[in-house]
């Protein structure tokens, strides 16, 4: 008997509708002698493009690193030195002052207080918190610091517990200009626990 065709389902059409369109994109690398990848391409838009690269970049290091035998990871915190505290519990009031000793220890660096207060009242340990970037980004400001800054980065880096990365562009302490001392990370508080715990 005769066989009638039967009609074609959504599916069928949507494959169909596929097949045609792969076939058309095919025909046109092949004309214009492109790749896959062109089409592909197209699609991505900048930030996507640019974080590609980014991880292809830094995959191609790591690959050329691990063959010349080159290591990147961050030196480790160093050891401190000044582990002898004039305040081995140091008290921070609730609007950031804290007592000084009255007799310190000489330390290759030096902190001034801020000054000009009322009544010759002692002034703040200048230690200061800064946000960036909406809110999203913190670091620590330290200023009046005079001396060894090497010294004095050394020990802060000791006792935040912060390594070196090997990267000096990612370094997580900054001198900036004026000698500021920056501090990635929100320290305000554990900074003042510890120039107060040295007499400062």
């Amino acid at each position: 008997g005769n066989h009638q065709r039967e009609p074609s389902s959504p599916k069928d059409s949507s494959m169909a509708m596929i097949s045609s369109v792969l076939r058309s994109s095919c025909s046109r690398l092949v004309a214009n002698n492109s790749s896959p990848s062109s089409l592909i391409g197209a699609t991505r838009d900048v930030h996507s493009k640019r974080a590609a690269k980014k991880l292809f970049k830094g995959y191609a290091r790591r690959r050329i690193d691990k063959k010349l035998g080159i290591d990147r990871s961050p030196t480790p915190p160093p050891e401190p030195t000044l582990t002898e505290f004039v305040h081995p519990e140091p008290v921070i009031l609730p609007n950031g002052w804290s007592k000084p000793a009255e007799n310190k220890p000489e330390y290759p660096f030096t902190i001034t207080r801020t000054q000009n207060k009322p009544n010759d009242a002692i002034g703040f340990l200048p230690v200061y918190s800064k946000f960036r970037k909406d809110g999203t980004k913190v670091v620590t400001l330290i200023k009046r610091v005079k001396g060894d800054r090497d010294f004095f980065i050394k020990e802060l880096r000791a006792f935040l517990q912060l390594a070196t990365p090997h990267d000096p562009k990612e370094n997580n302490i900054k001198v900036l200009t004026g000698g500021i001392i920056e501090v990635r990370g929100h320290y305000n508080r554990p900074v003042k626990e510890w120039l107060t715990a040295l007499g400062f």
